[in-house]
């Protein structure tokens, strides 16, 4: 009855333990949990054998030579041969010692406390009725404490535990009962709650031996998983693990650090990690090494130090976290970290930065590194005095080097250039390229006007000596514009802006030059920016005026054409040039804008005259690069009613440079609607016949500069006596520009020139003006005259 009670008890205390959670326990796990409940026991198995054989032998020495000693002599050789089987059974069973255990390991157990029980339980069934009250009281405390430190002990193993201590409990109570009494009755209850006690103890400690198994196997499970994901991280994962001992040497290598490394796991077990370190003994205290270094001898924590370390690969770069560990009582265990081979994110940082801050094809400084530099040349000159020089350069004639030769020669003579520039400065100068042909030189070498005076000659003498580039000898110049500062300017923008003035100053004195800049540039710069503002509300309000000069036929004397030209009328100064502010339009990019006024009021202009004369607009070469011109020309005609055969459009053959093939492509689109194309400033630049074969012209403008006084020079009428033969040939019209005098007329018209254009035929004119003018006769006697 009480081995089924107890079996019934236990059964109850494992399914009620851990909020039920063990009722989902394998057959596997109950073996391992039997396990560690036999291996509770054993280990408190010698205190328990020890326990007995004092009480042995308290009991023997309380109860000799009083008429018991027949039992006592039998009882303790029972008691003394179940220890020796005991002993045996626990030095078998500790060398034994398994992770999962049966059922009948169990039931062994619960045997052998039930042996132990019968066996304590005896004393106290024949010896308690005739024993004196001192006695009584001995036994009773002595089975007391048997009871409870037996039951203890055994808590683990629920069906032992509660077999030993119902068995000797119930034989108590039996000796309380029989001997009767109000005293001992009451002895027999407290006796039973003091086994209630102890029941609640077992069940307790039971339950927190379930739990406690339960929380290690789901310790253990996440252990598992942890160790899994670990795993897959070092296999997958760019970073790794490592771990260092106090005496910083590596241990547990892991196999990715390993393969990193390139030397087996097991050969790296105790290598130092200083060996891996590049400069691990010499390494400032400032540098990431000197923090990693600083942090061991501190044992603190450490995170994301970058650091450069060397490996049978050559040198790579890592970036390393970790943590000390500290044992029980704070002793220092060593380090775990992770570590990642950041060597590539970390070149392309710095091919990024290069990007960011050096000029791809020269690679000297870019527009952004020589503002640094610039800013932190001025941080030192407030800080220390003194001062420096800024020269702003680019090249003369480079532009004709990329249209001639090509890009590639272009790109090849700047390389060059830049070698040149940095020959001639310091360590402590820096030389930028800022695009183009444009080079900025922060010269900190300086030390007055003087010393940047001859950098400047030296670099104008060296650029401009002539350079061979596969095959071609090339020869260009350099202009140069300086600024000192702070006299100046104390700021970069300042600096730069006035180093500029002064290089365009340079370049308007001739090119080939070095200026200096001074407060006249800047006064200059102010107006030509309050022009440029002028300029824009001009086109903007429609305040610019179109003029037209007539072109007449120099044979019938009758106007064929009238060449429309921009006039500005300023409201305060007056009537500004045209090759001051078409200049500035170009400069600008307000061409663009400029072009189409101009082309719209002409068109919309000569849709108004009588007959079929056509009307002339000039093209510059931004317009034919920026936007849809044959969309602009042809809305244009759309919109003023002008037929496509009265607008004629004139180009400089310096359009047809660059990009010569869009250019021919968009003038044939041009000639599809009908426009007539002239060939305008003919024999002088970029002259070649080669255009004219590329592209049937309509007409070709022969140059001022061949018209004046061609009479008296033999080389003007040369020229234009056989420009005039090749457009006869080619089926073009000759039109001569600037014709100021009758002899040059005559001339002209006696070497077979088709139309004359200039002021001694009429100036441009107002569009109310032009409007009047009905005829213009040629009188072969008296010149030319108007005819109203």
């Amino acid at each position: 009855m009480t081995s089924m009670f107890s079996r019934l008890l236990a059964r109850s205390l494992l399914y009620g333990a851990g909020d039920g959670e063990e009722a989902s326990l394998s057959g596997d796990e109950r073996a391992q949990l039997r396990a560690q409940q036999i291996a509770a026991v054993i280990t408190l198995a010698p205190a328990m054998m020890g326990a007995n054989l004092i009480n042995c032998l308290i009991t023997v020495n309380l109860f000799r030579g009083g008429g018991h000693d027949p039992f006592l002599t039998v009882w303790s050789a029972v008691l003394v041969a179940y220890l020796v089987v005991w002993f045996r059974q626990w030095r078998l069973a500790r060398l034994t010692l398994r992770d999962r255990a049966s059922a009948r390991g169990v039931r062994r157990i619960t045997l052998m406390a039930a042996a132990a029980a019968v066996l304590w339980a005896a004393p106290t069934l024949f010896l308690f009725v005739d024993a004196t009250e001192t006695q009584r009281a001995m036994l009773a405390s002595s089975q007391a404490g048997m009871m409870t430190g037996g039951a203890i002990a055994l808590a683990t193993v629920w069906e032992a535990a509660i077999t030993y201590f119902l068995v000797i409990e119930s034989a108590c109570l039996i000796a309380f009962l029989v001997h009767g009494g109000a005293a001992y009755e009451s002895l027999a209850a407290m006796s039973g709650i003091f086994a209630g006690c102890i029941a609640a103890v077992v069940i307790e400690r039971g339950r927190s031996f379930v739990r406690q198994f339960l929380a290690s196997r789901e310790l253990h499970e996440k252990s598992e998983v942890i160790s899994l994901l670990l795993r897959e991280f070092e296999a997958n994962a760019s970073d790794w693990l490592f771990e260092i001992d106090p005496r910083g040497r590596l241990v547990r290598v892991s196999q990715r650090l390993a393969e990193l490394i390139g030397e087996p796991a097991e050969a790296l077990d105790g290598r130092e990690v200083a060996d891996f370190l590049t400069n691990a003994r010499t390494a400032p205290r400032t540098s990431p090494l000197g923090r990693l270094l600083r942090a061991f001898l501190r044992r603190e924590p450490f995170r994301d130090i970058v650091l450069a370390v060397e490996l049978k690969a050559g040198e790579r770069i890592w970036s390393l976290t970790g943590r000390p560990v500290l044992g029980p009582g704070g002793v220092f265990k060593g380090y775990l970290g992770v570590g990642a081979d950041v060597t590539e994110a970390r070149r392309a940082e710095a091919s990024i930065r290069r990007m960011a801050n050096y000029d791809g094809l020269t690679g000297l400084p870019n527009r952004a590194l020589l503002h640094q530099e610039l800013d932190a040349a001025i941080v030192n000159m407030r800080e220390r005095g003194g001062g420096f020089a800024l020269l702003a350069l680019d090249l003369d004639r480079f532009k004709n080097v990329n249209d001639t030769l090509g890009h590639g020669i272009g790109d090849r003579l700047l390389i060059e250039v830049g070698a040149r520039i940095g020959a001639q400065l310091g360590e402590q100068d820096v030389v930028a390229r800022f695009g183009g042909d444009e080079f900025v030189i922060l010269y900190r070498s300086a030390t007055g006007e003087s010393d940047a005076d001859a950098l400047a000659a030296r670099l104008v003498e060296t650029l401009s000596t002539p350079y061979e580039i596969f095959g071609h000898v090339i020869v260009v110049g350099a202009s140069v514009g300086v600024a000192m500062a702070p006299a100046n300017g104390e700021n970069g923008d300042d600096l730069l802006r006035n180093s500029d003035l002064a290089l365009y100053r340079a370049k308007a004195d001739g090119r080939g030059a070095h200026r200096f800049y001074s407060a006249e540039m800047h006064a200059k710069s102010k107006a030509r920016r309050l022009l440029e503002l002028d300029l824009r509300e001009a086109l903007q309000s429609g305040a610019l005026e179109v003029h037209f000069q007539p072109l007449i036929d120099i044979e019938s004397a009758q106007i064929t054409a009238c060449e429309a030209l921009a006039r500005w009328l300023h409201p305060t100064r007056g009537y500004v040039p045209p090759i001051e502010f078409i200049a500035l339009a170009e400069e600008t990019g307000l061409i663009v804008a400029l072009g189409a006024y101009v082309l719209r009021r002409a068109c919309e202009v000569a849709a108004t005259w009588k007959g079929d004369i056509r009307v002339a607009v000039n093209l510059s070469a931004l317009q034919f690069k920026s936007g849809d011109l044959v969309g602009l020309v042809r809305e244009t005609l759309e919109v003023t009613g002008l037929p496509a055969t009265r607008l004629e459009l004139e180009i400089t053959e310096s359009i047809l440079i660059e990009e010569k093939d869009e250019v021919l492509r968009r003038l044939s689109e041009l000639r599809a609607l009908g426009v007539h194309i002239a060939l305008d400033d003919f024999g002088t630049g970029y002259s070649s016949l080669s255009y004219l074969s590329s592209f049937p012209f309509d007409k070709i403008k022969i140059d001022r500069s061949f018209v004046q006084n061609v009479g008296e020079r033999p080389d003007a009428a040369a020229i234009i006596g056989a420009i005039t033969k090749l457009a006869s040939t080619l089926g073009m019209c000759t039109t001569a520009e600037g014709v100021e005098t009758q002899d040059e007329l005559d001339w002209l018209r006696d070497n077979g020139c088709g139309q004359v254009q200039g002021y001694l035929i009429s100036e441009p004119l107002p569009a109310a003006a032009i409007a009047l003018l009905t005829g213009l006769r040629l009188d072969p006697l008296n010149g030319a005259r108007r005819v109203a």
